[in-house]
């Protein structure tokens, strides 16, 4: 097995592992946010202070995605949505919308687990195929990073004290802000 393809399964292997973690993370974290946010808001409404959350928090969106104009890409990709294609007879309509958001996002691990439950393979793996995986692996190793040292995180798995003093931190922080 050549250096490109022992590479390609080591990635996608990292990002099937990374993709169930942080899955099963971002569940936790919803309900964590939701708790959050109403215990946050009902601190600002006893004391009679500004919301936290007024600043819209901006994603630094790193171009790093895939392009699907890479010809292998290409021609899997095509035959690929051929198959899923919900006007034909086997079409699987929840299939080639994952495929089709794959390729918007420029997403190749998500394009080929949709490819393989198509039987449509990508041949000819090269260093750059990898190189986006491994650059995908990375993106959902720091969203889970993120996730789990949010403030909503901690304060979520703290104890009540410590729940308290964290929401009086943030709205402290908050309005001294402000008042600047």
């Amino acid at each position: 097995m050549d250096y490109a393809k022992r590479e390609y399964y080591r990635a996608r292997n990292e990002w099937k592992t990374l993709n169930e973690e942080k899955d099963s993370i971002e569940k936790i974290e919803k309900m964590a946010w939701s708790e959050f946010y109403a215990a946050v808001m009902g601190y600002v409404d006893d004391n009679n202070l500004a919301s936290p959350f007024t600043k819209k928090k901006t994603e630094d969106e790193n171009d790093s995605k895939m392009s699907f104009d890479d010809e292998v890409v290409k021609s899997a990709y095509r035959q690929a949505a051929l198959r899923s294609h919900p006007d034909k007879e086997s079409g699987n309509e929840e299939l080639f919308q994952e495929l089709s958001q794959a390729k918007q996002e420029g997403n190749l691990n998500k394009f080929i687990d949709c490819a393989k439950q198509l039987d449509v393979s990508i041949e000819d793996i090269s260093i750059s195929h990898v190189e986006a995986l491994e650059q995908e692996v990375e993106k959902m190793r720091k969203s889970v990073l993120d996730m789990t040292s949010s403030p909503h995180w901690v304060w979520f798995h703290s104890s009540k004290n410590k729940k308290q003093l964290i929401i009086e931190r943030i709205c402290n922080a908050s309005t001294e802000e402000q008042g600047q």
